[in-house]
């Protein structure tokens, strides 16, 4: 490569091809290797030196995934995985709007099967850092608190637990050990294939769990605290996602009321 050729307009060029962020690295970079090439005696090119404009154009926006299951689809998810490895998971998260963290961080000892219903003490999480399954902290302080799972799936999760044989988590390495999240979501994702079921990615199981008790009728202050949320608006703004069936549903309700 030779030093001397590099023109401004070469450089100009190079750095609007970039988000303002990486052309800001890149520029530093490139100024630092030519100012130690001048130091050298390599190169008397001093095209860094000059003036150039950082790109101001932010990179497009990713395409997040925001769908989010109906109770019906996740009960029919639900029959449709029996067996699978990240069943149990899948129940508190689906049926209990844990995090994927919170989820695989659960023993059968914080689980309480009383008539009709599972409570299930969320205490800890599991994650995957630096290439090591760890137990980590929740996420606030609200995060430390009980989910009551209903029939007919805290009965799945009672058939679960009989089934375990001696495992400490309900998602186990069969080491006494929680299973890899990172592992158990991609296996889930790869079920989904072939299959019936659109894939949502495992966070927004959660989303559903939110959306499915709004829509029942659960007030959204309650469901903020089932989800270990500090405020309601929280709920609102980042999980409450109803279907175009129940915004057709309110909208219905609103017009009758106003015949009224």
């Amino acid at each position: 490569w030779d030093l001397n050729r590099l023109t401004k307009r070469d450089v100009q060029e190079w750095l609007d091809t970039m988000t303002y962020g990486a052309a800001k690295g890149a520029f530093a970079l490139l100024r630092a290797m030519y100012s130690f090439a001048e130091d050298e005696e390599l190169t008397d090119n001093g095209v860094m030196r000059k003036r150039y404009s950082m790109p101001t154009g932010k990179p497009p926006a990713r395409n997040v995934n925001t769908k989010v299951h109906s109770e019906d689809e996740l009960r029919a998810i639900l029959a449709e995985a029996k067996g699978e490895p990240w069943e149990g998971a899948y129940i508190l998260s689906a049926f209990g709007g844990m995090r994927r963290a919170e989820a695989f961080g659960v023993r059968w000892e914080d689980v309480e099967f009383i008539d009709g219903c599972a409570v299930v003490h969320v205490r800890r999480g599991v994650q995957l850092l630096g290439g090591e399954v760890l137990i980590v902290p929740l996420k606030t302080e609200r995060s430390d608190r009980d989910v009551a799972i209903p029939d007919p799936y805290a009965k799945r999760l009672h058939r679960l637990f009989l089934e375990s044989l001696g495992d400490v988590y309900v998602c186990d390495d069969g080491e006494g050990g929680p299973a890899n999240p990172e592992h158990m979501s991609d296996a889930y994702r790869r079920w989904h294939m072939g299959r019936p079921f659109e894939y949502v990615p495992w966070k927004n199981l959660r989303n559903s769990y939110a959306t499915m008790l709004h829509a029942r009728g659960v007030d959204l202050a309650d469901v903020a605290r089932l989800l270990g949320h500090t405020t309601p608006v929280i709920t609102y703004q980042h999980y409450d996602r109803p279907s175009a069936e129940q915004l057709a549903a309110i909208v219905g309700v609103l017009g009758k009321q106003a015949e009224k």
